[in-house]
C-alpha cells in the first residue's frame, strides 16, 4: 500500500458517519417529543392532561435530557 492509501485509511477510521450522528440525534429528541403527546390533548381543545399524562411526560422528557447528558459526557472524556 502507499503512503496516501494508507493516510485515507487512517482519515476514514477517524471520521463520524452520518447514520451514527443521525442515531444519537434521534436518541435523545425522540423521547422530548414523545413528551409533549399526553399533555397535547389539552392544549387542542380536548381533556385537560391527568396526573398520568404529566407523569408520563416528565418520564419521557427526563429520559431524553438524561441520553443526551451521557452523550455529551463521553464526548467530553473521548478528547
Amino acid at each position: 500500500m502507499t503512503d496516501e492509501e494508507l493516510d485515507a485509511i487512517v482519515s476514514a477510521i477517524g471520521t463520524e458517519s452520518p447514520v451514527g450522528w443521525a442515531i444519537r440525534f434521534l436518541s435523545w429528541l425522540l423521547p422530548m417529543v414523545a413528551a409533549c403527546v399526553p399533555i397535547a390533548g389539552g392544549v387542542r381543545g380536548g381533556l385537560p392532561p391527568s396526573t398520568r399524562d404529566w407523569a408520563a411526560s416528565a418520564v419521557l422528557f427526563s429520559t431524553g435530557v438524561v441520553v443526551l447528558a451521557v452523550q455529551k459526557l463521553k464526548r467530553r472524556q473521548g478528547r
